[in-house]
């Protein structure tokens, strides 16, 4: 008979039973034994675990990347509690950065919850702070659950902002060692103890920044011309742009300039400075004259650069022009950011800064500060009439020219202050101090600074040769002493043979790597730090700007081998380890040779053997883009416009905005899918698009006139055009982008209808609305090198048309059918039949709109790609530009097609 277990053990006899549950407790006993030994000894290595930094679980646990976590273990031990604010409220930075920075690559052993796809590589803290997330959240919080009104008007809300503002500045007064001291009031005392205390103090007059507060006393300083006294305006050769501004009013108003580099500016001495400030008072310049103090002279300079983050001794320099009767103005924007400035040990007559520079927001508040014992030098002037503006004046008269305006510092306030922005700057001053203040942060990023440079120096091609050349303090022949450099390098990359390259090129490679790391490329708006590092002279300065037209901002990074700017890496107080190794591996990765030598007869060997690629290559696809950014028009056979070098029609019309500009696919996406057909018989463009009726615009019917000359903008160069389809077309164009636009037509018109003439510079030959040369060419081959790169990436596939060509082609022999960027060392192309020659004109170099998908209009990868292995000459290229000719013995008015299947004769 069966029965359930329960039912078998209830039957058995008592001992038995006994007997086995005897056994079952000593078997439950050492189980639960067990069981809790294991639990103690998880808990027990739970706690141990707690115990340990990120970085040292990170350790334990990894084994990926085991030389990153050793240097990152070795730098740790070299600089100990002076990097990461260990001991500071906020507590150390390894444990708070991927919390308070959740968009930034986090420390190693930490990740992010937030589901952020790629995050960033931030060095560029001289450019601007970044605002932590507590930060943010706390200013929300504040702004918000407070009514704030104007603080000219009156009411509890405009008190409560009037109490807002004060507090803050009671908080930048104390943060720069500003504040009066305790006998500032006492105007004259022989007691030293009484003196040592007796600072007047600084008022804070808020601007919109730096620059804002640059201009203020460039306005309102007393510059005199007349009774034989001219005023002089002394500035810093490595000044920023800003300061340069001050010129133009100072010339303006009788002054006279002089630049100076900062190091001579620095050795000068009283008598120095007393001889340069007393040559223009009718002669005198010797140092008889030296306590004639009768001329208003201004110094300009900074306490730290922002170029390559020299840092001059600033007490010296104030108190030795001070003695001999110059005014100073000092520029502690940079200094600031990085470091603690106190305005009463260096004690200038006025300073000036932006908040977004410490810590991130608000941006558009700045101060100027104002000694009280010069507040009369700015509010009294009477060589000139200033701008006065809303809560300047006590008094102005609307029928009559008479106003009065208000004392002491108020009347340098035009217009109300942004004073939402003014009561958030706590927010960021009590982040500082949860960091234990600009004396830690100093630490923290000089370490960081340091670090880097030392790296830098010590990377090497393999022919020995250096990879990195610095600038300025930074530089090999750069002072020994820490005092003198903040956190800011300026550098250019070298290539193995020595020669430099392009801080765009590197900027791009940088943007596109994985994590994308931001730093400033350029001159950083220093023209005369630049110029100094750079060793440019002027007059070659010059000459770039009216040969080539290079202007500050702009791609010419190189022009006759030599850098027309820099790279600009700086530090913050959020900056980690990782940010650095980071940009170190990425110049070890991409542009370090580790060969001895470089292998030219190996290239040589290689382009000899691909010199012997097939001679023919078949047309496979024919493309003509009516519309500039617009779809492509595909076609089995088109006619050439061999007047011009193109594709008849291609790139023929353009959408032009309300500025005159050709508007592009990069910041228009929805271009992509403008469908544009041309009707080589009946001369008709159709335009289609999504949810739109076509538009339909008979080419022969144009009835508009010449708009004249330099009307639109296709990247920068300026060309005619004619206004095509009317405001239909436009009415059209703009409902379906929601952008103001207009069709335009390529014109090269002589006359203006007006009859004025036509000053549109033709010396390009433009035809069209193309960027560059009338044709592009890729070869399938090509394409089908970069899919396996992007396959081994785990990126989507690209085509043809990603590229946007007028041809594509394909190798006629199969033997070299997996050869890829053979065009690149071609010099023409042509048809033996019909005498049609397409010359090589260059490489197409490639930008982020190749990662473009006109098929989906979303993005990829392709242009990260190519960096990978298609840089040439300092650009990412991929295909190469032709322009189409015929045979000397041929007329050019011929009509000549090109057809889908011919095939195609290359030469080198």
């Amino acid at each position: 008979m069966q029965v359930t277990n329960k039912t078998c053990v209830s039957n058995v006899p008592f001992g038995g039973d006994r007997i086995q549950m005897s056994s079952l407790f000593q078997k439950i006993d050492t189980l639960t034994i067990f069981i809790f030994g294991s639990i103690m000894c998880l808990v027990s290595t739970l706690i141990l675990r707690r115990k340990k930094s990120p970085f040292e679980r990170s350790v334990d646990s990894m084994t990926k990347g085991k030389a990153r976590f050793n240097r990152k273990r070795a730098f740790l031990s070299n600089v100990g509690d002076e990097y990461g604010y260990r001991h500071s409220g906020k507590g150390y930075i390894d444990d708070w950065r991927h919390k308070e920075f959740p968009t930034l690559q986090p420390p190693l052993g930490q990740r992010s919850t937030d589901a952020i796809e790629e995050r960033e590589i931030y060095l560029d803290y001289a450019g601007s702070a970044l605002p932590s997330k507590s930060q943010m959240e706390a200013s929300f919080q504040s702004l918000s659950s407070n009514v704030l009104a104007n603080p000219h008007s009156s009411g509890p809300a405009a008190s409560r902002t009037l109490l807002g503002i004060q507090q803050s500045k009671t908080r930048i007064l104390n943060h720069f060692d500003a504040t009066a001291g305790r006998f500032a009031s006492i105007q004259r005392t022989q007691d030293s103890a009484l003196t040592s205390d007796s600072h007047s103090g600084y008022d804070v007059v808020f601007t919109s920044g730096t620059t804002e507060a640059l201009r203020v006393v460039a306005e309102r300083f007393p510059w005199q011309t007349s009774d034989g006294q001219q005023s002089i305006l002394l500035y810093a050769q490595n000044s920023h742009s800003s300061v340069l501004g001050m010129r133009e009013v100072a010339i303006s108003l009788g002054a006279r300039l002089m630049c100076l580099p900062i190091e001579e500016i620095e050795s000068m001495t009283k008598e120095s400075f007393a001889q340069l400030r007393n040559s223009t008072n009718n002669g005198a310049n010797d140092s008889s004259t030296i306590e004639n103090y009768g001329t208003n002279c201004l110094l300009v300079f900074p306490a730290e650069c922002n170029f390559g983050g020299h840092k001059p001794n600033s007490q010296k320099v104030i108190e030795t022009a001070q003695s001999a009767g110059w005014h100073i103005m000092l520029d502690i924007a940079k200094a600031a950011s990085t470091g603690p400035v106190s305005l009463r040990d260096l004690n200038p007559d006025f300073a000036c800064v932006s908040f977004y520079k410490l810590f991130g927001s608000p941006t558009g508040v700045g101060s100027l500060f104002v000694k009280r014992t010069a507040v009369d030098l700015l509010s009294e002037s009477k060589q000139h009439r200033p701008y006065v503006g809303g809560g300047s004046f006590n008094l102005i008269l609307a029928n009559q020219d008479m106003s009065a305006p208000s004392s002491g510092v108020s009347s340098l306030v035009s217009g109300t202050p942004n004073f939402r922005g003014i009561i958030e700057l706590r927010h960021g001053f009590d982040e500082i101090e949860r960091l234990g203040g600009m004396e830690k942060i100093q630490q923290h990023t000089s370490i960081l600074a340091k670090e880097l440079h030392g790296r830098l120096s010590a990377m090497h091609h393999g022919n020995g040769k250096p990879v990195a050349i610095t600038y300025g303090v930074w530089s090999i022949n750069g002072s020994s002493n820490g005092e003198d450099k903040g956190p800011t390098i300026a550098m250019n990359i070298l290539r193995d043979d020595g020669s430099f390259v392009g801080y765009n090129e590197v900027a791009k490679l940088a943007a596109l790597r994985k994590p994308a790391i931001q730093f400033r490329t350029g001159c950083f708006c220093n023209p005369g730090a630049c110029q100094e590092a750079l060793k440019l002279g002027d007059e070659e300065l010059i000459q770039n700007y009216k040969e080539s037209g290079h202007v500050c901002g702009d791609h010419i990074d190189i022009l006759n081998d030599k850098p027309t700017g820099a790279i600009r890496i700086s530090f913050g107080k959020e900056s980690i380890w990782e940010d650095l190794d980071e940009f170190v591996a990425f110049i070890d990765q991409t542009f370090v040779n580790k060969n001895k030598t470089v292998a030219d007869e190996t290239i040589a060997t290689l382009v000899e053997e691909d010199q012997h690629c097939p001679p023919e290559v078949t047309l496979t696809e024919l493309y003509i883009f009516p519309i500039k950014s617009c779809a492509a028009q595909r076609v089995s056979h088109w006619k050439m416009d061999i007047q011009s070098g193109k594709l008849a029609h291609d790139r023929e019309f353009a959408l032009v905005d309300s500025a005159g500009v050709a508007m592009r696919l990069q910041n228009n996406p929805k271009m992509g899918f403008i469908t544009p057909h041309i009707n080589g018989d009946d001369e008709i463009l159709t335009v289609s698009a999504p949810g739109c009726e076509d538009l339909i615009i008979p080419l022969a019917e144009i009835n508009s006139s010449f708009l004249g000359s330099n009307d639109i903008s296709v990247c920068g160069n300026k060309c005619g055009g004619r206004l095509c389809g009317g405001r239909r077309a436009s009415e059209w164009f703009s409902s379906y982008l929601g952008v103001e636009c207009w069709l335009a037509r390529y014109s090269k018109a002589n006359k203006q209808t007006n009859g004025e003439p036509n000053t549109v510079d033709d010396s390009k030959s433009r035809m069209g609305f193309a960027n560059d040369q009338p044709i592009l060419m890729i070869s399938e081959n090509a394409v089908d090198a970069l899919n396996q790169v992007l396959r081994h990436q785990n990126q989507a596939l690209v085509g043809s048309k990603h590229f946007r060509p007028n041809m594509v082609i394909r190798w006629k022999d199969q033997q070299n059918v997996h050869k890829a960027h053979l065009e690149d060392d071609w010099t023409k192309l042509y048809r033996k039949d019909n005498g049609l020659i397409f010359n090589v004109k260059g490489d197409c170099a490639r930008c982020a709109m190749v990662d473009y998908d006109p098929s989906t209009g979303k993005k990829g990868k392709t242009l990260r790609a190519l960096a990978k292995y298609r840089r040439r000459n300092g650009q990412i290229v991929f295909g190469v530009f032709l322009k189409a000719m015929l045979r000397e013995e041929q007329l050019a008015n011929e009509q000549v097609w090109i057809h889908v299947g011919d095939q195609l004769v290359c030469e080198y």
